[in-house]
């Protein structure tokens, strides 16, 4: 049996305060998810994931909290090229 956990790392907009960071970790700890951490000066909110499958479901979650959020930051390392 694969247990893999892989480390996600959202971007999340619309959280200005540590109340809103508090929401956000209260929403992912009642999802049994691990090491999670919200950074809210920084947009940024990352745990363990176990199952991809489930990521839509919490990325929507978020989004029920009244924020924002993008796909997860490691999908965006490629570089955006502008053409002229």
């Amino acid at each position: 049996m694969h247990n893999h956990s892989q480390r996600i790392e959202l971007a999340v907009e619309g959280m200005h305060c540590a109340s809103c960071a508090n929401t956000v970790t209260k929403f992912l700890e009642s999802k049994e998810l691990q090491n999670i951490s919200v950074d809210f000066a920084a947009s940024r909110v990352s745990f363990e994931l176990e199952q991809d499958e489930y990521l839509p479901e919490i990325k929507a979650g978020i989004r029920r909290l009244g924020y924002s959020v993008s796909d997860p930051v490691a999908n965006q390392q490629s570089k955006r090229k502008i053409s002229p």
